[in-house]
């Protein structure tokens, strides 16, 4: 059997073997006779996600709900306009962004081969929001945030010599934004991985941007921020886990982190 073979939840779900919850939409086998769930994890399954997809559907209907308010107002040009205008900036945002995960997660597959636990595209539970990649790997458990911002790179202190309030700064603009939502990422990592303990860093990985001559990745107290080959190298850090270790703890984070719908 193969995890493409499984089914969504219609109906929220209790694992029959494991016990583990799985809530609607989770793919899942069900049992029509016996009327029980079993989760791809208890079936030695799981979907290890596609790099890029949320970003590619919130890009996509974006383009179509964009389409159909021209065409609305314009029944007669509407198709004209649209062949001569350009995608709106909401538009073209999202597809960038969905292109720097694509491009980013076909790189971290390739560290499957090297014994890690890749996944793309995770749900956090009870938000919108999605895990652009985690990597399971000797050193630990890293959540990854994929960026494809243009421009340099910075860190400025906005405060002052007693009090430093240090900001990520990026083609100008202030982004400190990006570098404190990661805070829920790793959260909701930390609750998948319960009871198993592991070291969890969090990582914003910009693709696209500046850093000069001599580069050093940044540090805003537990985020790292860096590009694609300084994040490759922190990756192949070395630390206590073993395959075993982290087979265990990809499959833990499969389970309790779906693939993001």
């Amino acid at each position: 059997m193969d995890v493409s073979t499984l089914k969504p939840l219609r109906y929220p779900a209790v694992c029959g073997s494991c016990g583990e919850s799985l809530p609607r939409g989770t793919k899942a086998h069900w049992d029509k006779e016996a009327r029980k769930a079993t989760c791809a994890s208890c079936l030695g399954l799981f979907d290890r996600g596609t790099a890029g997809a949320s970003a590619a559907r919130v890009g996509a209907s974006r383009r179509q709900n964009h389409e159909d308010r021209v065409r609305k107002a314009h029944p007669r040009i509407g198709g004209l306009i649209l062949a001569l205008s350009g995608e709106p900036q909401s538009v073209r945002s999202w597809e960038v962004g969905s292109a720097g995960e694509a491009q980013l997660g076909a790189r971290l597959d390739e560290f499957r081969d090297r014994g890690f636990g890749v996944l793309h595209d995770r749900r956090i539970p009870g938000s919108k929001a999605n895990i652009d990649h985690l990597v399971v790997g000797p050193a630990g458990v890293f959540v990854i945030d994929a960026k494809r911002y243009t421009g340099k790179i910075e860190r400025r202190d906005r405060g002052w010599i007693f009090e430093r309030d240090w900001r990520l700064y990026v083609h100008g603009r202030d982004r400190t934004k990006v570098v404190t939502g990661m805070a829920k990422q790793v959260d909701a990592v930390k609750a998948a991985l319960e009871p198993e303990t592991s070291s969890v860093f969090a990582v914003l990985c910009f693709i696209d941007s500046e850093w000069g001559l001599l580069p050093q990745p940044l540090r805003f107290g537990a985020v790292h921020v860096m590009w694609p080959k300084a994040l490759y190298d922190f990756l192949a850090s070395d630390g206590p886990l073993d395959r075993a270790d982290v087979e265990r703890l990809e499959r833990a984070l499969a389970t309790k982190l779906p693939v993001a719908k």
